[in-house]
């Protein structure tokens, strides 16, 4: 904006303005051009059109955009609860402008950001329906770990192969970590930890990195989200690109776990196959099989109090305290069926002639019990070292 003193035209002078129309603030003036939101704690009415919908809000992005690549055109809107829009949906409400704080999750491959959100919203309308976003073309790996802030919330479209690298987090949370330009490698696989070449490789993965994520707080889905071929998913296999929403949040439960930007995917996501199991272990000779299994917290004592045989008002004991809450297992019958069956079933094709179980829960014989479905595996009943389990 150019402000004219006086009639001598050489007076002049530039300054930033927030524009609104009809009291509307739009979505790249409530992003702004940095990390954090230049009006963050005011109340704002703003419109556009809906990209995506979670379990607890939906984004929203303005509909034609401010033509500047630094400042995003889209934002997530916090409802708590499902939220009552439909994707498509031109919408006017009025909120609260919070920079959601991802917790003290940092650490040497993260970068530690909050994300910008409408919160406390109020007069929600659908203006129109039937509006089609289309999604923005973006360069992935970033050049910078932290580019994609500029995008956070909006629709984008990413053209580069993907790679599954982790999916430790699949079942309880519904995240796959994706890469680009193949496989993460964990640094001081190979080169000393604290040296030069490890921590530029820690700068290439966090450029690389992005999380896939189901958009749901809910943890252990039924089905899992994600799942490829035999059932399964596993590192290595590929996706061609992605369309989805841009964020930045947890990939875990805890504030101070790992944090990084995620996306929420727009359309099916299908991988290839691009990294297959081998049908069998190689043969090392030898005529005696041993195998080792981490059966994740295989609890005969539910979290809600009940137990595998029936019984209600149990629980584990942890400290001297005895209480469901101690309990690390299923939550309850239904969860545990599902974990014992996918236990048995893995252990009998192993084919081992001895197993040492972890994480089981130790109350003498009933967790080992309660997984014996294979006659030949009841010779082997002794659960594993004290405590509460595992």
């Amino acid at each position: 904006v150019q402000i004219r003193f006086g009639n001598n035209e050489a007076q002049t002078t530039t300054c930033t303005v927030t524009v609104t129309a009809s009291g509307v603030t739009r979505i790249p003036a409530i992003q702004g051009s940095g990390s954090s939101s230049p009006l963050a704690g005011q109340t704002v009415t703003t419109e556009g059109v809906v990209t995506q919908l979670n379990n607890n809000g939906f984004y929203l992005q303005d509909e034609t955009g401010d033509g500047d690549a630094a400042t995003s055109d889209g934002v997530f809107v916090f409802t708590s609860t499902a939220p009552t829009v439909t994707v498509g949906d031109r919408v006017r409400l009025t909120a609260r402008v919070v920079e959601y704080n991802t917790g003290a999750a940092s650490n040497a491959m993260t970068l530690a950001n909050p994300l910008t959100q409408l919160t406390t919203v109020s007069g929600l309308s659908v203006l129109a329906s039937g509006f089609a976003i289309a999604p923005t073309p973006i360069v992935f790996p970033e050049a910078v770990e932290g580019d994609l802030e500029r995008v956070e919330g909006m629709l984008v479209d990413i053209a580069t192969p993907l790679t599954a690298s982790q999916n430790y987090f699949q079942g309880r949370y519904g995240q796959v970590t994706l890469a680009a330009e193949g496989r993460l490698i964990k640094p001081t696989n190979l080169y000393p930890a604290g040296s030069v070449e490890a921590q530029n490789l820690v700068a290439d993965n966090a450029r690389r990195r992005l999380i896939l994520d189901d958009g749901s707080s809910v943890q252990n889905r039924n089905p899992t989200p994600y799942i490829g071929d035999d059932n399964t998913l596993r590192a290595g296999d590929t996706l061609p690109g992605l369309v989805g929403v841009i964020d930045y949040g947890l990939a875990s439960s805890s504030n101070t776990g790992i944090a990084d930007y995620r996306i929420h995917p727009a359309v099916a996501v299908n991988f290839s196959r691009a990294n297959p199991r081998s049908a069998a272990p190689d043969s090392v000779g030898g005529n005696v099989r041993v195998a080792s299994f981490n059966v994740l917290n295989y609890f005969t004592t539910f979290i809600d109090g009940t137990t595998a045989d029936g019984q209600s008002g149990q629980g584990c004991t942890l400290g001297g305290a005895v209480s469901a809450s101690n309990c690390r297992g299923a939550n309850n019958a239904v969860e545990f069926a599902r974990q014992r069956d996918k236990i048995v079933a893995a252990i009998a094709a192993i084919n081992a002639d001895a197993v040492g179980l972890m994480e089981i829960e130790n109350n003498g014989n009933v967790a080992v019990a309660g997984g014996q479905r294979a006659k030949r595996y009841r010779r082997h009943p002794q659960p594993s070292a004290a405590g509460a389990g595992v």
